[in-house]
């Protein structure tokens, strides 16, 4: 009898959703490696190899960027990991996966999400919003996921539907009760 309650429960737990280990806890520590605060040399031990330093940094308002991974791949779409670091302190403040490669489409957008779902569940929030610039229609979608250390934000933005340039698809990571750099 006791064989059979384990089977039938075993069974029962084989068709639940998989809880993927960075939500168990209820939280997300940062991204891969990254923790929020390390510094640049933390962050090289971290990822070894995969960390390059770029020729010149990228500054934005408030945050710059030296290092970078250039091969991540989620939801089959290829990413560069941008690594913002606190102008005054030199910790990490943000991860930007900003998509490189072809230009990002709206089927790209759904594949990331799916696999960011698969991860991280359900977004706690997700937008549409459309207008026009002039004559041009865009439109931006946004989904967001919130944890108690790191939210975690993936917008897809496209400027005009007839276009193919200047469309993008960015996954941020920042943590949650900190100002995200550039907002």
């Amino acid at each position: 009898m006791r064989a059979v309650v384990a089977l039938v429960l075993l069974s029962a737990a084989a068709l639940l959703p998989a809880v993927p280990a960075s939500a168990q806890g209820g939280d997300l520590a940062g991204w891969d490696k990254a923790r929020w605060g390390m510094t640049m040399d933390e962050l090289a031990a971290a990822f070894g190899p995969r960390l390059k330093k770029l020729p010149a940094p990228i500054y934005y308002r408030d945050s710059f960027v030296t290092q970078v991974v250039g091969d991540v791949i989620l939801g089959g779409v290829r990413f560069v990991a941008l690594f913002q670091m606190d102008p005054g302190e030199g910790r990490l403040v943000q991860v930007l996966l900003r998509a490189k490669g072809a230009t990002p489409t709206h089927t790209s957008y759904v594949d990331v999400l799916k696999a960011l779902e698969a991860t991280l569940g359900p977004p706690a929030k997700s937008e549409c919003k459309t207008g026009y610039a002039g004559d041009i229609p865009w439109f931006r979608v946004a989904d967001r996921w919130t944890f108690p250390a790191t939210s975690v934000v993936l917008t897809y933005y496209n400027p005009d539907f007839a276009a193919t340039r200047d469309k993008s698809l960015t996954v941020r990571y920042f943590p949650t009760h900190v100002k995200p750099p550039g907002s």
